[in-house]
């Protein structure tokens, strides 16, 4: 079975969309535009290093996610996003019985 490869660009959607954060708002906080946010967001154009830095504090997720290096940060990300839990909440794995 193969592991899906999940780009920078989908990582950036996924962390600006958990943190509740509009394209439009993204934008503004970055000093771009909203083009150049989805074109970041659907790898169409390169992320400059800074930006991603950005996306890492304004969604609150770490940078070694955003840039896809550490898988214990993605699988705590997606059970995050699956679960639902509010920002800042402690990261608690589901019990399966």
């Amino acid at each position: 079975m193969t592991t899906p490869v999940i780009t920078l660009g989908t990582r950036l959607t996924l962390a600006r969309e958990t943190a509740g954060i509009s394209v439009a708002q993204m934008a503004s906080r970055l000093g771009v535009t909203r083009h150049t946010v989805t074109r970041y967001e659907h790898d169409t154009t390169a992320v400059p290093n800074p930006v991603i830095y950005a996306y890492a504090g304004i969604c609150d997720v770490p940078i070694e996610w955003l840039e896809g290096r550490t898988e214990l940060a993605q699988v705590v990300h997606a059970i995050r996003c699956m679960t639902q839990l509010p920002r800042g909440e402690p990261y608690a794995l589901p019990v399966v019985a």
